[in-house]
C-alpha cells in the first residue's frame, strides 16, 4: 500500500552500477524505489506501481529512455522525470528533449550530491 508520506521512484537504467548506485542514495534518504533495466520494462514497473519521480537513462537496449519519456508522458504529464545521459546538450536539445515539461537532464558521470538535491527539492523527505 503506498501511504501518503512514502514518495516512491522508478529507476531506468542497464548500467547496474548506476542503478545500485542511484537505490542506495534514495534508499539511504528514506525514499522507496523501483527499478528497470530498459524503457519497455521501466513503463510497466511505471503502471505496476505509484510513481512520484522517474530517473532514467536515454539510450538503452530493450526500449529506450525516449520511448519511455513518451509512453510516460501519455498517461501522466505531472510527473517529474530526471533524465541521466552522457549525450551532449546539443544532441539533446536538437532531440527536443530539454522542451519536455517537468524534465531535468543530468550528465553522466553522475554527481551524486547534485542528483539527491534535485530528487530531494522535487520529493521532499517524509
Amino acid at each position: 500500500m503506498h501511504s501518503f508520506d512514502e514518495k516512491h521512484v522508478l529507476v531506468v537504467d542497464d548500467d547496474r552500477q548506476i542503478q545500485q548506485t542511484v537505490c542506495k542514495l534514495l534508499r539511504g534518504a528514506g525514499y522507496q524505489y523501483h527499478t528497470a533495466g530498459a524503457g519497455a520494462t521501466g513503463f510497466y514497473e511505471f503502471a505496476a506501481h505509484p510513481i512520484d519521480l522517474v530517473i532514467t537513462d536515454l539510450n538503452m537496449p530493450g526500449g529506450d529512455g525516449f520511448v519511455l519519456i513518451n509512453r510516460i508522458r501519455q498517461v501522466n504529464a505531472d510527473v517529474p522525470i530526471l533524465v541521466t545521459t552522457s549525450m551532449h546538450r546539443s544532441v539533446l536539445k536538437s532531440l527536443r528533449i530539454t522542451d519536455i515539461a517537468n524534465l531535468d537532464v543530468f550528465n553522466k558521470p553522475l554527481n551524486p550530491s547534485l542528483l539527491m538535491a534535485r530528487v530531494e527539492a522535487i520529493l521532499p523527505a517524509a
